[in-house]
């Protein structure tokens, strides 16, 4: 968060407005499907892009800006659910998620006549759940690797291996073994 660092985003209103273009529905989808309504995610939501606007204004530079908001989201999510004595939503394991994150895999990377999303979600089902959390995360709110590596407290490179080798794996289980995909890979 230096001035002297390259990487460092210069604080301005085109920067948030980009920030709020590539960011906000992943972080909304995010903090709802947590939440399990829209409508009490949107003011957490509101208020992680308001701390986080407010960090970068006063530093005038921030080195990864959708880091912090996705941090900023989880943190919020969290004191949330500890005011309000319950567990948040699994973001990954949940019937929804799965359904969702296997549509979203099916169209992009299974897309074949002879393979139903149904087969998609149970092939999905039988990842270890790091590789399962990387695609439901990837594919289903279209997180970028950094932010995913960030969210599951892992290194980049880590969130890129557990993705190869979750499509590896789903293509070799017994649901879709056989039936190669003709959709090109997400990276």
């Amino acid at each position: 968060m230096t001035d002297d660092d390259p990487d460092a985003v210069p604080y301005s209103e085109r920067a948030v407005n980009d920030l709020i273009a590539r960011c906000g529905d992943a972080a909304l989808a995010m903090a709802g499907r947590q939440m399990r309504s829209r409508a009490e995610a949107e003011p957490i939501v509101q208020e992680a892009f308001l701390a986080v606007i407010k960090t970068w204004r006063r530093s005038r530079r921030l080195v990864e800006p959708q880091a912090l908001l996705f941090t900023t989201v989880r943190r919020r999510l969290a004191n949330e659910f500890r005011r309000r004595d319950r567990k948040p939503a699994s973001l990954v394991d949940s019937a929804e998620s799965i359904d969702a994150a296997s549509k979203a895999l099916w169209r992009t990377e299974f897309a074949n006549d002879m393979i139903t999303r149904w087969d998609v979600a149970k092939a999905l089902l039988e990842l270890p759940h790091r590789q399962r959390a990387v695609l439901v995360l990837r594919f289903l709110y279209d997180l970028e690797v950094e932010i995913v590596a960030e969210m599951l407290g892992c290194r980049p490179g880590v969130v890129k291996y557990a993705q190869q080798k979750g499509l590896e794996n789903m293509r070799k289980s017994r649901w879709l073994a056989g039936h190669a995909g003709t959709a090109e890979v997400h990276q």
